[in-house]
């Protein structure tokens, strides 16, 4: 769903940069196809351990539920004071224990019907 909402993000005219885990990257330097314009996109990405203080201005939690929290801490100190936090994933129970956790942190809850499909690479293909 994530690089979807970047696609989104990119053809609106915005820079989403996507975030990974250490070990993610190659995967994330795939180019993706738009097929509603026709179109490749790359996207920039960037490792959590290389962000600055205060420089995600908003922030899309895209992974599975269970990894939400610790997608989530590994970035906080990057989050800017005002920066939106929104949750997006297949689970129940997060926004509960990140309540509990971070009080001073309100994130919103996103609910969606699209679906993204990632095609595998073929054998060999770099």
């Amino acid at each position: 769903m994530g690089r979807l909402l970047a696609c989104k993000m990119q053809r609106a005219g915005l820079t989403p940069c996507l975030l990974f885990r250490e070990g993610d990257r190659r995967e994330l330097a795939q180019p993706l196809f738009d097929l509603e314009a026709e179109s490749v996109l790359r996207l920039e990405a960037a490792g959590t351990p290389s962000l600055a203080p205060g420089t995600i201005e908003g922030l899309w939690v895209t992974t599975k539920a269970i990894d939400v929290l610790s997608a989530l801490d590994s970035v906080l100190p990057a989050l800017a004071e005002s920066a939106p936090v929104i949750l997006m994933h297949n689970g129940m129970g997060v926004l509960e224990t990140l309540a509990e956790r971070h009080p001073d942190l309100p994130p919103y809850s996103a609910i969606t019907t699209d679906g993204a499909y990632l095609q595998p690479r073929p054998a060999g293909a770099e």
